[in-house]
């Protein structure tokens, strides 16, 4: 009985060492692989502004465009910015075709991830520019649609092309078709285990909604940045 207690703990041991020798060997290859965005020194927060108060998106657009200017005249805020779903946050698969080429069936739908973005997002989470230009002030609601894909979207959807200046559908029920106007680096929505999926963002200031994640790349300890963004939420509605 005694062996046989021996012979099970030596067993028993070997596998713990086995699996735990697996485990740090992925974690490793994980830490080796670029994610696409660097999150250090980055401050994530969320507002959701009710809607008894502000019953348009176009008002929830306004109080969104004044705390992103007050946010980005903070001491320590290198750069301000606002998203609908930053990186580990969420997904949203939305069906996107490139204009004139709709899918001939569902099965030849292709589908992309849909982010709402602004200020100086692709800054504040080091996302390069690659080609075209980022979204500017005069890209606001009522003016023509404008979006930035990634690179591999712009691959897939124009292998061959230059993907800057092209026409795309998004399909969310009602189709809009808006120019291609940018194309930046591709990054790991859901983490380093997980593919690139093929990204598209979109101006918040053309399509405002009533909640949105603040995005703050600051400068030296971060522990007060949550007190800053209170007391400048509480400072434009108590």
């Amino acid at each position: 009985l005694r062996s046989g207690l021996v012979l099970a703990q030596v067993a028993l041991s070997c596998t713990l060492l086995v699996s735990a020798g697996l485990l740090v060997q992925s974690l490793s290859r994980l830490q080796s692989v670029d994610p696409g965005f660097d999150a250090r020194g980055v401050v994530l927060a969320h507002v959701s502004l009710p809607r008894g108060t502000y019953a348009s998106d176009e008002r929830a657009g306004f109080w969104f465009q004044a705390l992103l200017e007050r946010l980005s005249t903070s001491p320590g805020v290198e750069a301000a910015a606002l998203g609908s779903a930053p990186p580990l946050t969420g997904a949203n698969d939305t069906s996107v075709y490139p204009a004139g080429r709709p899918p001939a069936s569902e099965q030849d739908k292709q589908f992309a991830q849909l982010r709402l973005i602004d200020g100086e997002y692709f800054p504040a989470l080091r996302i390069p520019l690659l080609a075209g230009r980022a979204f500017a002030p005069a890209d606001r609601a009522g003016t023509a649609p404008v979006v930035i894909i990634n690179r591999r979207m712009a691959h897939e959807f124009f292998p061959g092309e230059t993907a800057v200046g092209q026409q795309l559908v998004i399909d969310r029920g009602t189709p809009l078709t808006a120019e291609v106007v940018g194309v930046v680096g591709d990054a790991r929505l859901f983490g380093q285990e997980s593919e690139v999926p093929a990204t598209i963002y979109l101006s918040l200031r053309q399509m405002p909604a009533p909640a949105a994640h603040i995005v703050l790349r600051v400068a030296g300890d971060p522990s007060g940045v949550g007190a800053l963004v209170r007391n400048v939420v509480q400072s434009l509605d108590p």
